[in-house]
């Protein structure tokens, strides 16, 4: 499915506002194995590794510290989390679901999920806070 104009900038805007955590490693679209299918959440972090160009991954089977799902103008938000249900049971800690409008950012853990509509985005299961401002500029 082809990202949307503000489906692209959300996703380029939480690259770069993730990008600051130096011990984790920011991926876009990277493909993910859970129970062997494929999933590709718009955002992935893991912890940081340098890169060895002569051993690349195609599909992780590890799985990610985040993913993070940007809602697109043709999806629907119960999709989303049907796809966070998948990635939370199969042991990721940390989600996020990105609704670019109206603007909110949706962090779940196995044990919570709290919706930020302003202020800082706060994720106490990955360790991270930053301005929700930012995300949608």
């Amino acid at each position: 499915m082809a990202a949307s104009n503000i489906h692209s900038a959300v996703q380029v805007n939480l690259a770069y506002e993730l990008r600051g955590l130096t011990d984790h490693r920011i991926h876009t679209e990277l493909s993910i194995l859970i129970d062997s299918m494929e999933h590709k959440p718009d955002l992935c972090a893991y912890p940081f590794q340098e890169l060895d160009p002569k051993h690349d991954i195609v599909r992780m089977e590890e799985l990610p510290l985040l993913a993070i799902e940007i809602v697109s103008p043709t999806q629907l938000p119960q999709a989303i989390v049907a796809k966070i249900e998948t990635y939370l049971s199969a042991g990721i800690p940390s989600c996020w679901m990105v609704l670019p409008y109206p603007t909110a950012v949706t962090v779940y853990s196995s044990q919570k999920e709290t919706t930020f509509v302003e202020g800082n985005i706060i994720d106490d299961t990955f360790g991270v806070e930053l301005p929700i401002k930012n995300v949608f500029r």
